[in-house]
């Protein structure tokens, strides 16, 4: 079923529940203006796909029931709420217009999901032109698909999180807070430009450089893979407990807090490590080249 045209105005949605009978096609909305919501739209009981394409923003964020989603705005920003308590799926869909791949917009794009669903995906995201945002509560985001391609993402509100991207991308536009692991993999630089507070937090970049113009606070382990790139983390306001460098370049890494933990790991270059408290390891960190530690009270050089 499709409702709208790419050349005419805009879609209001006073409230929509599809039927059992609709169970294996797609609510298609097509429009050249934005797309709206008054009501609640219902997907749920005919497990049915959403496809939207608009030249204008794409505001559906009621405590609707979906599942799988592909939406493109052209001209504006995308938000999807579900309330359904099923995942959030990412996807790929078709109708006689062709086919809307991911969710994409030319604004903000923002995901979100409440009672026990996540955010999970079978289709590639493209926001490299946009930030995307992203809430799932207490519930995992699993965005893994290696053809991804992330601009700047923040994660608002949610349990753990695995981000992969083909190329470089930032934490940023706000704050992030993720409960649990946040596990990011990229091709290129990582760039922490918000506050991102996790449980634990892995980074692989593949040769790309660690950098961050604002703060990392993890109360686990933060363990970084960059190959050959260089990894600075010297934010005044980090916060970090365990640190496993597992592969990297050079590497200068503060933290602000009670203590500093060195996990096993291998730096091919310099190492440079500073601590308001103790400094500690409890693996052997091979070190090609310098390596100093400093504290408030001392400062040891080898």
């Amino acid at each position: 079923v499709r409702i709208g045209n790419a050349s005419s105005g805009s879609v209001a949605i006073a409230a929509y529940t599809s039927s059992a009978n609709f169970a294996t096609n797609a609510l298609s909305i097509t429009t050249g203006g934005a797309v709206t919501q008054s009501g609640i739209l219902n997907l749920a009981a005919g497990t049915s796909d959403l496809l939207v394409r608009a030249g204008g923003a794409i505001t559906l964020t009621q405590n609707n029931a979906l599942a799988n989603v592909a939406a493109n705005s052209s001209g504006g920003a995308v938000s999807v709420t579900n309330a359904s308590g099923n995942n959030l799926r990412v996807v790929a869909i078709a109708d006689d217009l062709g086919t809307v791949s991911g969710v994409s917009g030319a604004g903000t794009v923002t995901l979100s999901t409440s009672g026990t669903g996540g955010i999970v995906q079978s289709a590639a995201m493209n926001t490299s032109a946009a930030n995307l945002v992203l809430s799932a509560g207490s519930n995992g985001i699993v965005l893994n698909n290696a053809s991804n391609d992330f601009g700047t993402v923040r994660l608002t509100s949610t349990g753990a999180a695995t981000l992969v991207d083909a190329n470089a991308m930032n934490l940023g536009g706000g704050a992030t807070s993720v409960t649990g692991t946040l596990s990011v993999t990229g091709n290129g630089a990582l760039g922490i430009a918000g506050s991102t507070t996790a449980g634990n937090f892995s980074a692989t970049t593949n040769g790309g450089a660690v950098t961050q113009t604002a703060a990392l606070i993890v109360a686990g382990t933060s363990s970084f893979d960059t190959g050959s790139g260089d990894l600075t983390l010297t934010h005044a306001s980090n916060n970090l407990a365990n640190v496993a460098l597992t592969s990297v370049g050079n590497a200068s890494v503060h933290d602000s807090a009670g203590g500093l933990n060195l996990l096993a790991g291998t730096v091919s270059g310099n190492l440079a490590i500073t601590a308001n408290a103790g400094i500690t390891d409890s693996g052997n960190l091979a070190v090609a080249g310098s390596a100093s530690f400093r504290t408030q009270a001392a400062t040891a050089q080898s």
